[in-house]
């Protein structure tokens, strides 16, 4: 396991800039392995039982794997590689790499009055606080500079870092305005979708280009909209469903794994069984004895 932290002081001419780095690190977790280390974050070290809250704005940037997270009181979302995670203060939030996969990540924390100024807009950075970056996002080569200059720590380097901070936070904001720009009527639309699905019977068929024509918007459309807010394809999400549902008959029956799996929609115990532990990351007889 790779792992790099550094913490920075707030020095007076960073200071008058209004921004500033305290934290910068990087993490990279190998499938299978444990996570959070006992020294990530240190006194901020959360555990994904109770979640955590942070005095501070973090970005977190995962660059290879996969994982899931949650914010607030919103469902589980998957994170995929290319997602910058921002992580507002006082906002309860978890989050951790799946375990067949593990993942990279590379977290900043920063500070100061133009920092407040912008969280003074708590939803300043768009409409979720995961962000999928576009492929030709100049967040990763902006990260890069600063990475290069924080290590160096030449003299002067805060001011510095405060000038690419202001164009790396440009970079989220524009990012995630743009996947939020179709508001309320989007949200609308997904919040819609996901009751439908979460209505059907495990055995239903899920028609999405059914599901589309009954909300009013295109194919197309709703299969990338649906994935970006939710972090699934509606047929993933599905599964979703099925595996959460077998999650609690598995804790509150004494049913077979047989009989869950197809009381959940799974007609094989084998694929359900396959599909347990890629979500769960243990076997459904695990879970139930863990």
């Amino acid at each position: 396991m790779d792992i790099l932290i550094r913490n920075f002081p707030e020095t007076p001419n960073s200071k008058k800039w209004g921004l500033s780095v305290f934290s910068f690190g990087e993490l990279t977790v190998p499938p299978m392995e444990h996570y959070p280390l006992r020294s990530h974050f240190k006194d901020t070290h959360h555990f994904w039982a109770r979640g955590r809250r942070l005095d501070h704005l973090f970005l977190v940037y995962v660059s290879a794997g996969s994982g899931e997270a949650q914010f607030g009181s919103e469902e589980l979302i998957t994170i995929e590689a290319g997602t910058v995670m921002v992580l507002y203060p006082g906002i309860w939030h978890r989050y951790r790499p799946m375990p067949r996969q593990g993942w990279t990540e590379h977290w900043l924390g920063v500070k100061g009055s133009y920092v407040d100024m912008l969280l003074a807009n708590y939803k300043f950075f768009g409409a979720r606080p995961s962000i999928k970056l576009a492929d030709d996002s100049k967040y990763p080569e902006l990260l890069d500079q600063l990475r290069a200059l924080l290590l160096e720590e030449s003299i002067g380097y805060q001011v510095k870092a405060s000038g690419l901070l202001i164009a790396l936070l440009g970079e989220v904001y524009l990012q995630g305005n743009e996947e939020g720009s179709h508001g309320s009527r989007m949200e609308e639309i997904i919040k819609m979708a996901r009751v439908k699905i979460q209505e059907l019977a495990p055995h239903d068929p899920l028609d999405v280009s059914q599901l589309a024509q009954s909300l009013e918007v295109s194919y197309s459309w709703f299969r990338k909209m649906f994935k970006q807010y939710t972090g699934y394809a509606p047929a993933q999400y599905r599964i979703h469903i099925n595996i959460r549902r077998a999650s609690e008959l598995l804790i509150k029956t004494q049913l077979t794994v047989k009989e869950i799996a197809f009381q959940s929609g799974f007609e094989s115990e084998a694929y359900f069984c396959r599909q347990f532990k890629q979500k769960q990351g243990m076997s459904p007889s695990e879970f139930r004895t863990r």
